[in-house]
């Protein structure tokens, strides 16, 4: 018998725990990128380089091999680690030495606690799921930033987007500014014409300094995820295409997959385990050997025997925290179900949203404006309008433009949400 306690003993001690490793791991198989290593490392993953235009791919390796955030999060596996190594330790015996004087006998009491033998395999399980409960929880930290990260690109793509065409526009409705006036000197418009004509340029023209603006920002928050700290390179993306079809993408995908339900499971796990400890709490045994013993008279050794009488604590406190942090854990996991599922259904339907009105603007709107373009032009060429004609049709164009910009967008953003929501790359 004792021989298969020490085998339990030692099979439990050698249970492992996830790891950086593990964490590194599971993020590869989600995203297809991986952390760096605890130690040395270059400034940037294998094969990205800032040289070359960016894509979304290469900028989710950036931020998992740089962020900071992410950095600091990873290291409370290096706390747990520290827990699982005090749950696996036995305690340290107790020795206690009354030396004689005058008629006191030496006195020496060694004492061993022994209720560890039934609550280390407890305690080292509670540690262990512990750790497997961070670990997915920084995988979850992970799939967050590379959500983020793409939203930020798409962002980011929007601006520059928006910051040429609003560039353009201005330009476009300044030129046809000059030719209204030219229209007023020679009387075939009013000068309240021209008036509003002059205002719509200047609102272009502010529009376009704020894009301008806006591009910067959105640059700077790209930057602050991928973790580019002193960087002064200019981010150049390469749009990415729009997939060829909509995401596939299930409520069961998502409850499979998603690592801070694995988490929350593991959490409530973690909870019981703790409850039962906590039962046990109040009965300590502490057996001993007790030596007494005089010059005069020969010494005596016996045996001794320690324990706390739960009387009256019984440790009630500690019973019903703990059953208290059971119901918490599974109201937890009930809540994060209901959030995924929430959180998954909107993101598919602006999805659907965007993808519908990319559409739209793609099938409709923008090659009948563009063929508008074109018949102007000709007929411009035949002298049966003016230029001006010609660059109010032009405005048009422009501003649809920037409308099909924005669809592209937001249907990045409601796909990165919906691989964040099922925790994998669709």
């Amino acid at each position: 018998m004792p021989g298969k306690i020490l085998s339990l003993f030692s099979l439990v001690g050698c249970m492992l725990a996830a790891d950086r490793v593990d964490v590194a791991r599971s993020l590869r198989e989600r995203t297809g990128h991986s952390l760096s290593e605890a130690s040395k490392k270059p400034p940037l993953p294998p094969g990205v380089s800032l040289d070359r235009k960016l894509s979304p791919g290469d900028c989710v390796a950036i931020a998992l091999w740089n962020n900071a955030q992410l950095e600091a999060d990873l290291a409370a596996l290096n706390v747990a680690d520290a827990d699982l190594t005090d749950a696996r330790r036995i305690r340290d015996p107790i020795l206690q030495m009354v030396f004689p004087a005058g008629p006191k006998r030496f006195e020496l009491l060694f004492v061993q606690p022994i209720e560890l033998l039934w609550q280390r395999p407890r305690r080292i399980r509670a540690a262990t799921l512990n750790m497997d409960q961070l670990a997915q929880s920084l995988v979850q930290n992970g799939l967050n930033l590379a959500r983020d990260v793409k939203v930020a690109y798409a962002d980011l793509l929007l601006a520059e987007q928006r910051t040429g065409i609003s560039a353009a526009s201005a330009e476009l409705r300044r030129r046809i500014v000059e030719l209204s006036r030219r229209r007023l000197a020679a009387g075939d418009i009013n000068s309240a014409d021209v008036k509003l004509l002059e205002i719509d340029a200047e609102t272009a023209s502010v529009q376009a300094a704020v894009f301008q603006a806006g591009r910067k920002t959105a640059e700077e928050r790209l930057r602050m995820l991928m973790g580019l700290r002193g960087s002064i390179l200019p981010l150049s993306l390469e749009p990415p295409p729009l997939p060829s079809s909509k995401a596939e993408a299930t409520i069961e995908m998502a409850f499979e997959s998603r690592p801070d339900l694995k988490a929350a499971q593991l959490s409530i796990e973690a909870a019981r385990l703790r409850a039962g400890l906590e039962r046990w709490r109040p009965l300590t045994l502490s057996p001993g050997i007790s030596v007494k013993g005089s010059g005069r008279d020969p010494i005596r050794t016996g045996p001794s025997l320690f324990a706390d009488v739960p009387a009256t604590n019984r440790n009630a406190g500690g019973k019903q925290r703990a059953d208290a942090e059971v119901l918490r854990a599974e109201a937890n996991l009930a809540a994060l179900r209901d959030r995924v599922e929430a959180d998954l259904r909107m993101a598919r339907a602006l999805l659907e949203e965007a993808a519908t009105n990319l559409e739209r603007l793609r099938n409709d709107l923008l090659p009948a404006i563009r063929a508008s373009v074109e018949l102007a032009e000709k007929s411009f060429r035949l002298g049966d309008i003016s230029r001006l004609n010609v660059l109010e049709v032009t405005r048009q164009l422009y501003d649809v433009e920037l409308r099909e910009s924005e669809a592209v967008a937001a249907y990045h953003r409601a796909l990165a949400e919906i691989e964040r929501s099922v925790g994998r790359n669709l």
